[in-house]
């Protein structure tokens, strides 16, 4: 099968699997998922600096991972 599983050891700990389904033809699709699940692991320390409630991805704006984005 193909899949992407992301693990981040920490406190608390967080692990995101996506796994792509075959298609009618017996192929596997093309797995720009990760992508898509690597926003919620990388947006993290917005979230735990942001004030108490509901956080939407508009409020924390665009997304840079550490390390990865040069300014």
């Amino acid at each position: 099968e193909a899949m992407y599983r992301v693990r981040i050891h920490g406190d608390p700990p967080l692990e995101c699997q996506l796994m792509g389904q075959k298609d009618a033809d017996g192929r596997h699709p093309f797995l720009g998922l990760p992508w898509t699940g690597l926003v919620g692991c990388t947006v993290v320390p917005q979230v735990c600096d942001a004030a108490t409630g509901v956080v939407t991805h508009m409020d924390l704006g665009v997304v840079q991972p550490r390390g990865l984005v040069r300014r």
